[in-house]
């Protein structure tokens, strides 16, 4: 292959995967400059290159290159949709990583300041988030069309949030975490929102014998929750909702202490 044409690895290489060219780029310096071509990682982008430099010269320097492009998107989510979603790719595959703010979720009572508080979070990649005060009935829940994902994707759903001083009420009682694809539930488990209670850490939920607890995220300070996992369809144009949710109302537990930055639906990586 070392004598073909840098345009012919150029289209062999854009059938692969971000992660196979970097590996690949190390093999000559044929292979090296296939690796940079802007047609390689136009390949990688989801949607039109031109549309997502748009996109990017307004809040970054102006990008010079597909791969440029590739390479922002997966250090820093684009915000977009006035402020309420975020949009990054997953460096090794340049999967869709897409997260709904909390202003996008469905919380119940969230519009009463009795019982959340809406502020502005340092840490948040968003203009808000939203503090539990106190409640008995708790309930989060995320709808997302499967066009704004990549198809043929396993994917994972995170609810993202951090756990304050005041936290009460959060270890006694586990929740339950369920994804839906189309109104059929795909994924059912239980999580301890503030871990406790000689949880044994993530697992799969009542099939795995496991409870999912917070745990640490990479490099922004919050904690997330899996709520299950889903597959999406061909194509990415299907349009079939996505509902992922977690909910706590056994008791009347009285809980709070908890600041919820959204739900995020990441790829996982195999």
């Amino acid at each position: 292959m070392e004598g073909l044409p840098v345009d012919c690895l150029s289209e062999i290489l854009s059938l692969t995967s971000p992660r196979e060219v970097c590996r690949l780029s190390t093999v000559s310096s044929s292979f090296r400059s296939a690796a940079e071509s802007d047609a390689v990682w136009r390949k990688f982008l989801p949607y039109a290159a031109d549309d997502l430099v748009r996109r990017l010269a307004d809040a970054l320097a102006f990008p010079s290159s597909n791969k440029e492009v590739f390479v922002r998107l997966c250090r820093r989510p684009l915000i977009f949709d006035t402020g309420r979603k975020s949009f990054g790719l997953e460096r090794s595959t340049g999967s869709i990583v897409y997260m709904l703010s909390a202003r996008e979720l469905s919380i119940t009572w969230g519009d009463d300041p009795m019982y959340w508080s809406w502020k502005s979070v340092p840490e948040s990649r968003f203009a808000e988030a939203v503090e539990l005060r106190f409640i008995s009935w708790l309930e989060i829940e995320a709808r997302v069309s499967t066009e704004s994902l990549s198809p043929h994707t396993l994917y994972r759903a995170y609810l993202v949030l951090s756990i304050t001083k005041r936290a009460h009420g959060l270890d006694s009682v586990p929740a339950i975490t369920w994804v839906e694809v189309a109104g059929t539930r795909v994924s059912r488990g239980k999580a301890l929102i503030q871990n406790g209670c000689g949880s044994e850490g993530r697992g799969g939920g009542d099939e795995g014998g496991g409870w999912s607890v917070p745990v640490g995220r990479d490099g922004d300070g919050w904690k997330e929750i899996e709520l299950g996992e889903f597959v999406t369809g061909a194509g990415g144009g299907d349009g079939v909702e996505v509902r992922a949710g977690l909910k706590e109302v056994e008791g009347c537990q009285v809980k709070g202490g908890i600041v919820v930055e959204g739900i995020e639906l990441r790829p996982k990586i195999l």
